[in-house]
């Protein structure tokens, strides 16, 4: 990595700053349910998802709504709209583009089984859920391009506010909670189910 990219490595003792109000929600929603369970006595998990993407393999359930970028990506090319708006293109990064943390929905379906039976003999548990490796959005856009075979074109836009130029997942606590919970589905595996499930919710709700 180079020596001018300082990745934000996010752990749960990571100091809680929210910089989005999607962010701020969240916290907020976190404090509600520590105080709820305190109330009333009950066994509780906080589970924080990184960037949540693809559907289940099975496609059975997948987005239906929304303008993530996985979503956005596969809506575009399903509809033949071989296009995707980027925005900001002078972050610090390698390549200009934000990099995040993209965790399939299917290894992120096996940790919620797993915590299940955890939470029996646990009074809480906080857990971050991402694989520790990001991605940048112009490497996302080129792995659906590879995908396709078609290229994808980018029209950078204004940064938005409050997004940070990297965000990864320190995932070291999930994988001692969990020891035997690891990775089975690449980058690859969420971008061929996400265009599946984008495919066979346009032929339903068309």
């Amino acid at each position: 990595m180079s020596s001018f990219f300082i990745p934000l490595f996010i752990s749960e003792k990571s100091l809680k700053i929210p910089l989005s109000n999607y962010g701020r929600t969240k916290f907020f929603a976190e404090k509600l349910i520590s105080e709820y369970s305190k109330l009333y006595n009950l066994n509780y998990a906080i589970l924080r998802y990184f960037n949540v993407v693809g559907a289940d393999y099975k496609n059975r359930v997948g987005q239906i709504n929304g303008n993530t970028l996985f979503k956005t990506i596969s809506k575009n090319i399903i509809n033949n709209k071989l296009q995707v708006n980027v925005y900001g293109k002078n972050y610090n990064t390698k390549d200009g583009t934000c990099l995040r943390d993209y965790i399939d929905i299917n290894d992120l379906s096996e940790i919620h089984l797993l915590l299940i039976k955890k939470l029996k003999s646990n009074k809480f548990l906080e857990l971050n859920c991402g694989y520790n490796k990001a991605y940048s959005v112009k490497e996302v856009i080129n792995f659906f391009s590879k995908i396709i075979k078609k290229k994808i074109k980018i029209n950078f836009k204004k940064k938005r506010k409050g997004d940070s130029h990297a965000i990864y997942c320190n995932n070291s606590k999930l994988k001692i909670i969990f020891p035997g919970w690891k990775r089975k589905y690449n980058i690859y595996n969420s971008i061929n189910s996400s265009l599946l499930w984008e495919k066979s919710i346009k032929s339903k709700y068309k």
